[in-house]
């Protein structure tokens, strides 16, 4: 890529995330949902198909972790494979996404339309 459109892909992701104060801002000074916003935009910079995230709600204020969830489900809808483990279903119990849960040693899936629609799933995952 040319600098300028680096320059310019920088600045549409700081603007879209919301994160234009921590331009100037050092790494280390940052809080860790901030290390968690700006970690998200070098990667989300360059425009990658899949997203693999680790706890990506953990550390993040409210209303950002509404801003992020939305932000998340417009990467899907525009045909983004996001890929996320998470500790708690609370995340994921809106979205239509598939489900893999780790439990005593083994593996489950659940396809999208069971974690919206069977209460005993829900139930199950409610849980977490």
């Amino acid at each position: 890529l040319t600098e300028e459109e680096v320059s310019k892909r920088v600045e549409d992701t700081l603007t879209l995330l919301k994160i234009d104060d921590l331009r100037d801002r050092v790494p280390y000074q940052l809080s860790g949902g901030e290390k968690k916003k700006v970690a998200f935009a070098s990667i989300m910079v360059t425009n990658p198909d899949v997203y693999i995230l680790d706890e990506p709600f953990n550390n993040l204020s409210k209303e950002y972790e509404e801003f992020f969830r939305e932000l998340l489900h417009e990467l899907h809808s525009a045909g983004k494979t996001i890929i996320m483990s998470a500790h708690h279903f609370k995340h994921l119990h809106h979205e239509k996404a598939d489900v893999l849960l780790f439990e005593n040693g083994k593996a489950d899936f659940f396809p999208a339309r069971e974690v919206l629609s069977n209460q005993q799933v829900i139930e199950r995952l409610s849980h977490y």
